[in-house]
């Protein structure tokens, strides 16, 4: 089995490409992991960059990855053993940190059908059904498609993944460590 791991990048965010992609060469060493570049430099929203990148996946399996973001060194490990199960989709924990301070665990995972958060011993988790950034089938994926929104296209494609019923809970695979770093900078 195969993955494809979809990355558009912001004309800003170059430099961080060829970081991201240099550590997914480094950690993707034995796996069937084929890497999909889109840049942009603005001309499109993000929900319709997303939606040309996912027409053009042709593996069984799809995902997002920022190209500011970060993952684990074990991340294809992980994730190819839920593929190797037959999983329709991968559920994961991440981090989240906002300019490289305050960080919060993310849960993404369809026993959540709604996106919500909550305050943990003092710290923010962030819940979520599966979203852009989780492996799944790309059939399913492409039955969901998404949105030309500038924002929130990851919200709209999470809440229409979780109304179509196509992934149940049961049907995940649920790697119960922090796979995703997700590095959001706040614009100043």
């Amino acid at each position: 089995m195969s993955l494809t791991v979809c990355i558009p990048v912001h004309h800003r965010h170059e430099l961080l490409y060829n970081s991201l992609s240099s550590q997914i060469s480094a950690y993707s060493k034995g796996f069937d992991v084929q890497l999909m570049k889109h840049s942009n430099r603005g001309e499109h929203t993000i929900g319709e960059i997303r939606q040309m990148m996912l027409e053009q996946v042709k593996t069984p399996y799809v995902t997002f990855i920022d190209a500011d973001d970060r993952i684990h060194q074990h991340y294809f490990k992980w994730v190819f053993k839920g593929i190797e199960a037959g999983a329709k989709g991968i559920g994961f924990k991440g981090q989240i940190t906002t300019n490289g301070q305050r960080p919060c665990e993310f849960i993404h995972s369809m026993r959540y059908t709604k996106w919500s958060d909550a305050m943990v011993n003092r710290q923010r988790v962030y819940y979520r059904p599966l979203n852009h950034l989780n492996p799944i089938l790309t059939d399913i994926a492409k039955q969901i498609g998404y949105t030309a929104l500038r924002h929130g296209e990851d919200l709209s494609y999470s809440n229409r993944l979780v109304e179509s019923g196509l992934i149940k809970k049961e049907d995940e695979y649920f790697i119960d460590g922090t796979m995703y770093y997700y590095l959001y900078k706040s614009k100043k």
